[in-house]
């Protein structure tokens, strides 16, 4: 309204007042104090549509007749009287919010990285090792396991167990982390390992390493988390393989035949040698050799049968032309 006439101002300089600056402001006669414009505030220029920037603004209204501006800025009236400030607080609010934001993300992150690592689960390691029993074919063998929480320490622990179950010249041959393995040999000896997801699957793997599956078996498997079949039952001992005969060879000398005979089965033994019609006993050494002289002796120019039987068990079968 105006004081002089008590005429309503109109419409629009009511809307500007209360916040819609897309009507053009009019005097309305009475000083007011004018809000800064909101963030959701637009101002309109025809079809186009402007955010309005923040900003400080200062303005000195006239004094004395003295005209300073044709027209006041916007969010404000024709005023008289003492200098007024508006300040715009709006984006300060919105800064402030942002930078909160970006100190909860922060402290967040941080409690992520200074979460100990204790918290996670440590790795498990399995370590599987083989070792002789009988070198001689068909081998035999042992094997050993541990689980420790380093490498080092599984390693020694499954050469140490393989030593337990009787084994010489034990090695590792797999180690493995969070899984299971399977350590596998055959009769020559080979000693291969191999891990999986499972023991069935670690022990295909490592029997399929063997080069010769001739008597291919699983020695010890097992798990990181403590899943350890029990060991299979210890086979019997294979028997012993079969002693070997002496060996015999012949040199002429004057008068008759001399038999060189060596002992093959590392068992002292009494011995018969025998040709045709001829029989003679002596006494031969392990791994030693008995000169045997046949004197006198006529020569009939045909292969003489002969026959050394030890009482090892042992037998050797020869001939001989004299």
């Amino acid at each position: 309204m105006r004081a002089a006439t008590g005429e309503l101002s109109p419409p629009s300089s009511l809307a500007w007042r209360t916040g819609n600056p897309c009507f053009r402001a009019s005097s309305s006669g009475f000083p007011a104090i004018t809000q800064p414009l909101a963030a959701h505030d637009y101002c309109c220029s025809g079809k186009n549509r402007r955010r309005p920037k923040a900003r400080q603004t200062t303005y000195r209204p006239a004094v004395n007749g003295q005209t300073t501006n044709s027209r006041p800025p916007q969010g404000s009236d024709d005023l008289t009287g003492t200098i007024m400030n508006t300040t715009s607080k709006n984006r300060v609010g919105w800064q402030g919010r942002i930078a909160a934001a970006v100190l909860v993300a922060a402290g967040t992150a941080a409690v992520g990285l200074l979460t100990p690592a204790s918290a996670q689960a440590a790795d498990q390691y399995i370590a599987l090792a083989l070792g002789y029993v009988n070198e001689n074919p068909p081998v035999t063998m042992a094997g050993g396991s541990s689980i420790a929480g380093s490498q080092d320490q599984a390693a020694q622990g499954a050469l140490t167990n393989c030593s337990s179950n009787g084994a010489g010249h034990c090695v590792t041959v797999v180690i493995a982390t969070n899984e299971c393995a399977a350590a596998a040999s055959n009769d020559y000896g080979e000693e291969v390992g191999a891990s999986g997801a499972t023991i069935a699957a670690a022990s295909s793997s490592a029997l399929a390493k063997l080069q010769n599956q001739t008597g291919a078996k699983v020695i010890v498997s097992g798990c990181s988390n403590g899943n350890t079949p029990p060991p299979p039952p210890n086979d019997p001992p294979p028997p012993p393989a079969p002693k070997l005969g002496p060996t015999v060879s012949f040199d002429t000398v004057v008068g008759g035949l001399v038999a060189h005979i060596t002992d093959r089965s590392g068992v002292s033994s009494q011995c018969t040698y025998t040709a045709d019609n001829f029989n003679r006993a002596f006494a031969l050494p392990a791994n030693s050799r008995y000169d045997l002289r046949i004197v006198p002796a006529v020569p009939r120019f045909k292969n003489w049968n002969v026959t050394i039987a030890c009482d090892n068990g042992t037998t050797t079968a020869t001939t001989t032309y004299f």
